[in-house]
């Protein structure tokens, strides 16, 4: 039976809830499509476990200076195992929180992947059945999807995509990043507050590697030109790193964690993907790794804002445009040539 709603919303990121919920106080019948996890990239994989391990790292260093303040603590040290727990648990409660807020609106959630059949007409494919909606209005929010990148050799062990670096259950010695974009930077940047010995970052744009060694990495390769592989084995002993974070979102830049990673290490990923990508565990299973994922919450942008006002974090070197709002259709040009541009963020202001 096909099930008829004034709109349908495909997407229940940062923009599909607060609409869905705008649109039912008014009075609308309202089906959001989901395919993975209700809240997107921010709430799940991205902002929320940052800001999060942000403020373990910031209570980490004030009890680290606490002497400077005639305040005496013995035995400072940090329990990874206590923080990400925490981590978990607020990331959990504000996921929950989304979904109950659109329970509460009157929103239907529809599990599956959504098909557009005609302009008013979705058909959704779940787990194990599919079903067919309508609407007067279809609302497309489904964000966007990284373009896959051409790097050679990304079959291998050992790697940490960007949602997994937030799921690790012990911290590193060495920390490799490939992927320099936003995602990259704020892994970097958070990282540094952690002090490892050495943070190496991976990106194809010179102008993204640029930005990392401002960010807090202390070596980049250029994977188009240098071989990071052979790098990073000559840094580490031929170990290879203890950390391999994947930001990017490709299965080649995942397969390419995997090689730099050492036997016993960890591959964290925090880059968003959009299409499979493969494990190969003919080379993993005698290495003893730990691949991890992880979702992100904002209960704890407070500590972000702290940390940003005691100059530990500054945000604003992600900035790197600004624009007016008549300018839009040039600030999308220079977002979406980011490698040549060296494009971050792109601020949009009134006229």
């Amino acid at each position: 039976m096909t099930q008829r709603f004034d709109a349908i919303i495909v997407g229940a990121g940062q923009a599909g809830p607060p609409l869905a919920g705008r649109l039912t106080a008014a009075g609308q019948t309202v089906a959001v499509v989901e395919r993975k996890l209700v809240g997107g990239t921010c709430v799940n994989y991205g902002c929320i476990p940052t800001k999060t391990l942000l403020r373990t790292a910031e209570v980490l260093q004030l009890a680290r200076e606490a002497k400077d303040y005639g305040v005496m603590v013995a035995d400072v040290r940090l329990d990874w195992a206590a923080a990400q727990k925490r981590k978990d648990a607020i990331v959990r409660r504000l996921t929950g929180g989304v979904s109950a807020l659109l329970q509460k609106a009157g929103v239907a959630v529809v599990a599956g992947e959504a098909r557009l059949v005609s302009p008013r007409v979705i058909e959704v494919a779940g787990q194990s059945a599919s079903e067919t909606i309508t609407a007067a209005k279809v609302i497309i929010a489904t964000g966007s999807r990284p373009a896959p990148l051409p790097i050679p050799g990304l079959d291998g062990p050992d790697v940490l995509t960007s949602d997994g670096a937030l799921a690790l259950d012990a911290l590193p010695e060495s920390l490799l990043i490939i992927g320099a974009g936003p995602i990259g930077l704020s892994a970097i940047m958070g990282a540094r507050l952690y002090s490892p010995a050495h943070v190496v970052a991976i990106d194809l744009a010179d102008s993204r590697l640029e930005a990392a060694k401002q960010f807090g990495a202390d070596i980049v390769v250029n994977n188009g030109r240098e071989d990071p592989l052979a790098i990073v084995r000559d840094l580490t002993g031929g170990l290879g790193a203890d950390v391999a974070i994947e930001a990017v979102g490709v299965p080649p830049t995942f397969e390419l964690a995997t090689q730099l990673a050492r036997p016993g290490g960890h591959i964290a990923n925090i880059g968003v993907h959009g299409e499979p990508a493969t494990l190969h565990l003919e080379e993993l299973w005698i290495r003893n790794v730990t691949i991890t994922t992880g979702l992100v919450d904002t209960y704890s942008t407070p500590t972000l804002l702290r940390l940003t006002q005691g100059g530990q974090v500054d945000a604003g070197r992600f900035i790197t445009h600004h624009f007016t709002l008549d300018q839009f259709e040039e600030a999308y040009d220079v977002f979406g040539r980011a490698a040549d541009t060296g494009a971050l963020k792109v601020v949009l202001t009134p006229a």
